[in-house]
C-alpha cells in the first residue's frame, strides 16, 4: 500500500495495489520479496487511518466493472437493470451515494480504478472517477484507488500493449493460464517479468494522475 500526501491537511489518496499473486515474487536473498513491497512506517500513516478511526466501504462500479461481470461467472445472470446501476455508480448515483456514506459515517471508500484493462479502454473510467473523487474529497471522505495488477483481459491489451501476451503466465503448453482456471477472457499475468510493472504503470496513467492532483493546495 502507498499512502501519498498532497496537502497539509491531511488530503490523502491512497493507491492499493491489489497484488493477488505475490506468491510468484522471486524469495531469494538477492531478490527478496520486500523489495516488491513498500510498507509505510507508522508516523506516515494518518490519523483518520488508523484502525480505530478507519471506517471504510468497497465501492465498485463504473462501465470497465460493467464489462469485468460481463465476462464473468458472478455477473452473468445480471439483469440489464443491475448493469445500469453498476454503470452509473460514479456518475448519474454518484451524489446520493456519496450522501449515504456521508450518513452512516464512511470516512474512506475504494473505487474501481484499473481491473485489466488497457490505459486505452479505461481512460474515461479514470475521467469520471476524477469528478467523483473530488466530490469525495469535498465531504472529507478519502478514496483508495483499485489497480488490478495480476491479470488481465487480452481483449486489448494485447492490441494495445502486444508485450502483454509475453508476459502472461504460461502452461507448458505454451498458452496462458487463465483466471481461476475458466474464465477464457482473463489471463494471468506474470509478476516475475521486469516489464510488467511498466505495462502497469501505462495501463493506470499514474503519472499523469499524480503530476495533476498532487500539488499542494
Amino acid at each position: 500500500m502507498t499512502i501519498m500526501i498532497h496537502s497539509q491537511k491531511l488530503t490523502f489518496l491512497v493507491i492499493l495495489l491489489i497484488l493477488t499473486g505475490f506468491s510468484q515474487c522471486k524469495t531469494d536473498e538477492s531478490s527478496p520479496v520486500t523489495d516488491y513491497i513498500l510498507i509505510a512506517a507508522g508516523e506516515q500513516i494518518p490519523e483518520w487511518a488508523w484502525v480505530e478511526n478507519l471506517r471504510i466501504t468497497r465501492l465498485d462500479g463504473g462501465y470497465i466493472e460493467v464489462q469485468k461481470a460481463q465476462r464473468t461467472k458472478w455477473g452473468q445472470g445480471w439483469e440489464d437493470e443491475e448493469y445500469e446501476v453498476l454503470n452509473n455508480i460514479y456518475l448519474e448515483y454518484s451524489d446520493n451515494i456519496i450522501e449515504k456514506l456521508v450518513q452512516g459515517g464512511i470516512n474512506a471508500i475504494w473505487v474501481t480504478w484499473s481491473n485489466g484493462w488497457s490505459l486505452q479502454h479505461e481512460a474515461r473510467q479514470q475521467k469520471d472517477l476524477q469528478v467523483f473523487i473530488e466530490k469525495c474529497h469535498n465531504k472529507g471522505i478519502k478514496v483508495i484507488a483499485y489497480i488490478c495488477s495480476s491479470t488481465i483481459f487480452w481483449e486489448n491489451m494485447f492490441i494495445d500493449y502486444p508485450i502483454s501476451f509475453d508476459i502472461t503466465r504460461k502452461q507448458t503448453s505454451g498458452l496462458p493460464y487463465t483466471y481461476h482456471g475458466e474464465n477464457p477472457h482473463r489471463f494471468l499475468a506474470n509478476l516475475d517479468h521486469p516489464e510488467w510493472i511498466d505495462v502497469i504503470k501505462k495501463q493506470t496513467n499514474y503519472q499523469e494522475w499524480i503530476e495533476r492532483n498532487y500539488e499542494k493546495r
